[in-house]
C-alpha cells in the first residue's frame, strides 16, 4: 500500500490534510492457491479447475465440458451435473 497526501478545502476557505491509501495489484502469484471469485470457475488456472473438479465430484475434462456448455457460474454448473447424474 502506498499512502498519499490530499489537501482538501473548505467552503470557508480553509484546507485540511487527509492521507489515504492506494492499492496495489499484485500480479498473480501461482504459489498463492486461494478462490479469487468463488461464483465464478476460472478454467485458465489448473488448480482452480482441480479444486473446482474435486469439490463437484467430476473429472477435469467433464468440469471442462461442462463449462464451456453453460458457463463459468458455479451455481449453473452445479445444476447441470446435478441434472446429468
Amino acid at each position: 500500500m502506498i499512502a498519499r497526501r490530499r489537501l482538501n478545502f473548505t467552503a470557508k476557505g480553509e484546507f485540511n490534510e487527509r492521507i489515504f491509501t492506494v492499492g496495489i495489484t499484485m500480479p498473480d502469484k501461482p504459489r498463492i492457491r486461494r478462490q479469487q471469485n468463488r461464483s465464478r470457475i476460472n478454467l485458465g488456472e489448473d488448480y482452480e479447475v482441480e479444486y473446482w473438479a474435486t469439490s463437484l465430484g467430476v473429472s477435469k475434462e467433464r468440469l471442462v465440458e461442462v463449462v464451456k456448455k453453460v458457463g463459468d457460474s458455479v451455481q449453473a454448473v452445479r445444476t447441470e451435473i446435478m441434472n446429468t447424474r
